[in-house]
C-alpha cells in the first residue's frame, strides 16, 4: 500500500461546463504540497498514484520529475470543473507493489504528443505510445532550451522536426486540433516556409 497521500483541489476554473478526460497538469513540489518529501517516493516517482474521489486509479504521466524543485506529471481526469478533487498517493509501503500506471492512457484522445524531455538527445519522445517519435532533418539539431512555458522545452535550429510514418498511418484529414507552445526567434520570417510551425508533406500549407 501506499502510507502517504494528499487531496488536490482544481481552483481557477470559471466555466459552468465541465471537461470530460481532461488531462490536468500537477505541479509537485515540496514548497507548494504541504507534507509531501522526495526523499519519502521511489526514484522517479515510480510509486507516485492519482485516485479520483471515489478511489478509482487515474492514469498519470510524469512529464518532468525534478527532486530539487518543481515536478510536473498529466493526470487524466475524468470530469473536471471548479472543486473537482483527486488524491496523489506516495511512500510504498515496503514489499507492496502499487497499481500498474499505464501513461499512454492519459493520451489515449490524442493521436501524438512531445514533451521534448529527451530533447538532449536530439528527438522528442510520442508519449501516446504510438511510437511518432520527432527527430530533426535536413541537418537541423535539436536541444533543451532555458527558456519554456513550463518544464522542459525543445529548441530546434535549421532543418526540420519531423515525425517520420505520420502521414503514411494518420492522413491529415478534415477537422483536427493542433496545440502547444511555440516562439519564433526570427519573427520577420514567420509565416514563410523557413519558419512553418505545421505543413503537409512536400509543401508548407496546413
Amino acid at each position: 500500500m501506499l502510507r502517504e497521500y494528499v487531496d488536490i483541489s482544481v481552483d481557477g476554473f470559471e466555466s459552468t461546463v465541465g471537461l470530460m478526460n481532461f488531462p490536468m497538469l500537477v505541479r509537485v513540489s515540496e514548497e507548494k504540497i504541504k507534507g509531501f518529501h522526495y526523499a519519502r517516493t521511489a526514484a522517479n516517482g515510480t510509486d507516485i498514484r492519482f485516485t479520483d474521489e471515489n478511489g478509482k486509479l487515474l492514469p498519470h504521466d510524469i512529464d518532468t520529475w525534478n527532486p530539487e524543485g518543481e515536478s510536473l506529471i498529466w493526470v487524466k481526469v475524468p470530469y473536471m470543473m471548479k472543486g473537482t478533487r483527486i488524491r496523489m498517493h506516495w511512500a510504498l509501503k515496503r514489499g507492496f507493489t502499487p497499481p500498474v500506471n499505464v501513461r499512454e492512457d492519459v493520451w489515449s484522445d490524442y493521436v501524438a504528443v512531445w514533451h521534448f524531455s529527451d530533447a538532449a538527445r536530439g528527438q522528442a519522445e510520442d508519449a501516446t505510445g504510438y511510437g511518432f517519435t520527432a527527430k530533426m532533418l535536413g541537418g537541423g539539431t535539436l536541444s533543451v532550451s532555458d527558456t519554456s512555458v513550463f518544464g522542459v522545452a525543445g529548441a530546434a535550429a535549421g532543418g526540420k522536426l519531423e515525425s517520420l510514418d505520420y502521414e503514411a498511418r494518420y492522413p491529415v484529414r478534415g477537422k483536427f486540433t493542433l496545440t502547444g507552445w511555440y516562439m519564433a526567434k526570427n519573427v520577420t520570417t514567420f509565416g514563410t516556409a523557413a519558419s512553418a510551425l505545421f505543413g503537409k508533406k512536400g509543401g508548407t500549407t496546413p
